[in-house]
């Protein structure tokens, strides 16, 4: 077994709650599944840095969702924390340099909105569990999914572990 996979069971003792089990099959999040997490740095920097497997933004998103839900059974932060990197383009956090964006690297999250709401299966499992777009888009509001630096939240914590599982 792989090391992510090993992390990932710890999170779920053997269960994604059943809430997020159709969320994961969204068009628009199993896109996310051939975006690699390490921003090309596993393609690039091989000569650097060991990467023992590859993680996915989809592996991510799953995991900073199931830490939101384990520390704090909220439905909607949980959901937000699925989508939090729904807009994430190739290379990830490089596009953020090239726009400038370096030092908050939010410049890649201006389509989470547009995607959010023309993702038709979204909107159907959202409005099936009488959740509102909104209640997803904005992230941020869940301090536990993000939080300003140097402050902790999910998704830093898992790109730790990630981090600190893969590369030597």
């Amino acid at each position: 077994m792989n090391l992510y996979n090993e992390y990932l069971n710890l999170l779920i003792k053997n269960e994604i709650p059943n809430f997020l089990q159709k969320y994961l099959t969204v068009p628009s999040l199993i896109r996310l599944k051939n975006i690699g997490y390490f921003c090309g740095m596993d393609y690039a920097s091989k000569h650097i840095y060991n990467f023992k497997e590859q993680i996915s933004r989809y592996d991510h998103s799953l995991t900073v969702s199931l830490l939101t839900w384990k520390f704090t059974k909220d439905r909607k932060a949980t959901i937000a924390g699925l989508f939090h990197d729904i807009a994430t383009p190739c290379f990830a956090h490089v596009i953020d340099y090239m726009n400038k964006d370096y030092e908050n690297q939010e410049s890649t999250e201006e389509y989470t909105e547009e995607i959010i709401k023309n993702d038709e299966k979204l909107q159907k499992y959202l409005r099936e569990d009488k959740l509102l777009s909104e209640d997803i888009i904005n992230f941020k509001k869940y301090t536990i999914v993000d939080n300003d630096r140097p402050k902790l939240c999910a998704d830093r914590l898992d790109g730790i572990i990630l981090t600190g599982q893969v590369i030597k």
